[in-house]
């Protein structure tokens, strides 16, 4: 977003912690490069405990949901 961007002390050099949703919608937490958060559509922060859950926002039902687990 507009918001400042906060530089990842804890992550090693030329790397930043991101938030970022992957394929799916979910959001990952994940140290990459140097400047390939934003290219991802990520916001650097200083903790994964910023990130919202990681969880899907694809939807299934109960029948599809066995069917993966079977």
């Amino acid at each position: 977003g507009d918001g400042p961007e906060v530089p990842d002390v804890l992550a090693d050099p030329n790397q930043e912690l991101c938030c970022h949703q992957d394929a799916t919608g979910a959001y990952i937490c994940e140290p990459l490069p140097a400047g390939q958060c934003s290219t991802l559509g990520g916001t650097i922060i200083a903790n994964c405990s910023n990130c919202p859950p990681i969880t899907s926002t694809d939807k299934k039902s109960w029948g599809k949901v066995k069917t993966i687990y079977r």
